[in-house]
């Protein structure tokens, strides 16, 4: 396996669940988005990139990861990040509005590149509710689908 890859446990929605959930409460401390990419091996295995941050630019925008890392012999099948939650309080939403859902810029990431898209989000806050649950989203399809909450304990 090349240097860069983990193998994964399991389905390629099982990894980003698992890499999503390690990093959320993370992501929603440092208001910082993390993403990473995951790969198939032709042979029925699954692996990924460890999970890092997302670079921002100074008006607190994502800027383009770039492609997929090229692996020999390893296929880019889609790509994971994180969306910080709501803050402290409702309207605390750090990226205009996409806490819950996809943005703009993932459906256009996953089209470009022609590879699957998740996005961790945190959305349970409410006026009153202290308590947090991950939940996440995949593309393609439709329309966003909830692919249920996130293991914050891995695989």
């Amino acid at each position: 396996m090349p240097a860069g890859l983990v193998q994964s446990c399991g389905s390629e929605s099982q990894t980003a669940a698992s890499q999503e959930g390690a990093t959320l409460q993370q992501s929603d401390n440092m208001n910082q988005e993390y993403y990473g990419w995951i790969y198939s091996d032709g042979a029925g295995g699954t692996y990924n990139t460890p999970p890092t941050t997302m670079p921002f630019n100074e008006n607190n925008l994502t800027v383009s990861i770039g492609p997929p890392p090229s692996f020999p012999g390893y296929t880019a099948t889609a790509y994971y990040h994180t969306h910080p939650g709501l803050g402290k309080s409702p309207g605390d939403d750090v990226q205009a509005g996409t806490s819950n859902h996809f943005s703009p810029a993932d459906y256009d990431y996953a089209n470009t590149y022609k590879i699957n898209g998740y996005v961790g989000l945190d959305q349970s806050f409410t006026a009153g509710q202290s308590s947090r649950v991950g939940y996440m989203l995949s593309y393609p399809s439709d329309s966003e689908t909830s692919t249920g909450q996130l293991s914050k304990s891995g695989c």
